[in-house]
């Protein structure tokens, strides 16, 4: 009887993980970091004059190891849904994010 409830609280306790890791509720994306999607960073325009604001922008966008990691997490369990979470699990924002910022420093 003993061994069955104690088997029991484990399987309670890694369903409890499990739906807590899978919901989203433990992997939120800050809203004041959510890069624009990769096809408007693809067609953003550079402009020499506001190279300042524009680099402060760009590295505002920058998403750190932590969100890739918890954007891969998220688009691994809606495999066929294509959005954000697929552009940053891939690194693709902070790939153009790179490529305008090299363009902004041949800017004088």
């Amino acid at each position: 009887m003993k061994v069955a409830v104690h088997r029991s609280a484990i399987v309670f306790g890694m369903c409890v993980m499990c739906v807590a890791l899978f919901s989203g509720c433990a992997t939120q994306i800050d809203p004041n970091r959510v890069p624009m999607s990769a096809e408007d960073l693809n067609h953003y325009q550079i402009d020499c004059r506001l190279k300042d604001q524009q680099v402060a922008m760009l590295q505002s966008m920058r998403q750190s190891k932590n969100d890739i990691f918890a954007a891969r997490m998220r688009a691994m369990t809606q495999p066929f849904a294509w959005g954000p979470d697929h552009d940053i699990a891939n690194g693709n924002a902070n790939h153009y994010i790179d490529f305008h910022l090299r363009h902004l420093s041949y800017c004088q």
